[in-house]
């Protein structure tokens, strides 16, 4: 069993700090197979650390640039929330007392607790709650109390009101990937009544895979669902919770590090709204991909004066450009075929994008022989009279 106090004395030696920075680039498995005499004593342990700090480096470089962090095992850092989306977390919760009840690495308790008078970590494995110890008072944030306990245990003795954050384990013993609150680690449908009963206000971290309507269905209803996505990467889900939701729920489509606008609907609403479908015009719009996971595909048309090319082909059209759109833009130069995309793109080098069209992306370049980049966008689809269409398009 790791003796965390000894590895971490070993961890920030001087020797061994040099030695991290100079390994970064270096094969984990190389390093396995013919380990330094340094590092032989901790191998497996130091191999880890920079397997977590390389993680860390885009992911949330305030860690990464301190040399002393505890960094908890990859598998932490890789589940773990980037530092923009614990700051997007921020910005919905306030309050007195908040108790992320799955501490974790930390980071979103952290981010969190700029919004409260007192910050509770709560975490049932210890060495994740020794290595938070220590990185909390390294990153500035040595107010936060840490109790070694499990979200079961701690929630009886909560104060009145409290704010609870929850981000479920949502792999199973066997490392599966599950999606399903009741099979998550705590169960929060089985907790949900005391939970509900205690706090004030909850806020639930999902991976970006669940099913927003399955999950609403486990959690009964909840005030809003921000489906939250990075350069148009689905990150994750947040399902917030008051005393008393409402029976509708609002989708907040978020696609941060982006100037796209948030967009804002519900799902009661996206069924009421008829499907407005028909050929393509001048500009193609390819909303990002937030919207596209809250299934809010005919609720954007109404917003944008937008026709939707097919039913199952999520992509949109106007005869203009359309202002402040959250996602992509393409205007149109012509439908084209193998032959005529050679006369019109001599270089033939585009990037190609398909929806609802037979073949994949790459398989369509191969197809059309084509090298990847540039300025031009080659799209396959099938359209609203279900005949499939390639179209030569410039991002705007």
């Amino acid at each position: 069993m790791l003796d965390a106090q000894e590895f971490y004395r070993f961890l920030i030696s001087d020797a061994v700090k040099k030695f991290l920075k100079e390994a970064e680039k270096t094969d984990p498995n190389r390093l396995r197979l013919n380990p330094p005499k340094l590092i032989r004593p901790w191998k497996e342990e130091l191999i880890e650390q920079l397997i977590a700090r390389k993680k860390a480096k885009t992911k949330l470089p305030n860690w990464y640039v301190l040399e002393n962090i505890f960094f908890p095992p990859p598998l932490s850092v890789e589940q773990s929330s980037s530092n923009l989306t614990a700051q997007y977390k921020a910005t919905l919760l306030q309050g007195q007392n908040l108790y992320d009840l799955t501490g974790g690495m930390g980071v979103d308790c952290m981010a969190l607790s700029k919004n409260f008078k007192q910050t509770h970590y709560v975490e049932k494995e210890s060495s994740l709650c020794q290595r938070f110890e220590i990185n909390k008072d390294l990153l500035g944030f040595e107010h936060i109390q840490i109790h070694h306990q499990t979200t079961e245990d701690i929630l009886n003795d909560l104060p009145p009101n409290a704010v609870l954050y929850i981000d479920p384990a949502r792999r199973a013993q066997n490392q599966n990937r599950i999606f399903r609150f009741a099979d998550c680690s705590p169960n929060i449908v089985m907790l949900l009544p005391l939970i509900r009963h205690k706090a004030s206000l909850v806020l639930i971290k999902a991976s970006p895979m669940i099913d927003l309507s399955q999950a609403l269905q486990e959690l009964s209803s909840a005030a809003e669902i921000h489906v939250v996505s990075v350069r148009n990467e689905c990150k994750e889900v947040l399902f917030l919770i008051p005393k008393h939701p409402p029976m509708n729920s609002e989708i907040h489509c978020i696609n941060l590090d982006t100037t796209q606008p948030k967009f804002i609907g519900t799902l009661s609403t996206e069924k009421t709204i008829p499907d407005q479908l028909g050929p393509v015009q001048k500009i193609l719009l390819d909303p990002n991909v937030s919207i596209l996971k809250a299934g809010l595909f005919k609720s954007i048309q109404p917003v944008y004066g937008l026709i939707k090319i097919a039913q199952h082909t999520h992509l949109y059209t106007t005869d203009r450009r359309v202002k402040n759109f959250p996602g992509r833009q393409f205007e149109v130069i012509s439908e084209v075929t193998k032959k005529t995309l050679k006369q019109q793109l001599p270089q033939l080098k585009a990037n190609v994008i398909t929806k609802n069209y037979p073949i994949s992306a790459s398989a369509l370049q191969e197809k059309l022989g084509l090298s990847n980049g540039g300025e031009y966008f080659v799209i396959g689809l099938r359209d609203h009279q279900d005949k499939t269409k390639i179209l030569l398009t410039k991002a705007i």
